[in-house]
């Protein structure tokens, strides 16, 4: 793997994990800002909303669509996230790369 792909994955886990903390913080069991996230109720569907492929994902496992099964829902995601992360990654490294080649050739 090159330099570059590790880098796509460095950024890739740090999406994942910031996403799955931001998911304990506010909605978690015993989460700290549970009751922000309670009274605010934007950020609850929020969150909802953005990890709805997640929350599915943790109800095909658990069986139950009244329920999702926790821990594979906190798995989808990191996972959901991990993969917009590297996918956003190596979208700005292209671009970035494509336009020092533009410049490159245009002071030719």
């Amino acid at each position: 793997m090159t330099i570059v792909g590790t880098t796509h994955m460095k950024v890739a886990l740090a999406v994942g994990a910031a996403m799955l903390t931001l998911m304990w913080l506010f909605l978690g069991p015993d989460a700290p800002f549970r009751e922000f996230a309670l009274d605010h109720e934007l950020l609850g569907i929020t969150l909802f909303t953005l990890n709805y492929p997640a929350l599915l994902a943790g109800m095909f496992v658990s069986g139950n669509p009244h329920g999702p099964s926790e821990a594979a829902t906190y798995v989808g995601v990191f996972l959901q996230w991990a993969i917009i992360g590297f996918c956003c990654s190596w979208l700005v490294a292209r671009l970035t790369q494509h336009s020092n080649n533009v410049a490159v050739n245009s002071d030719a």
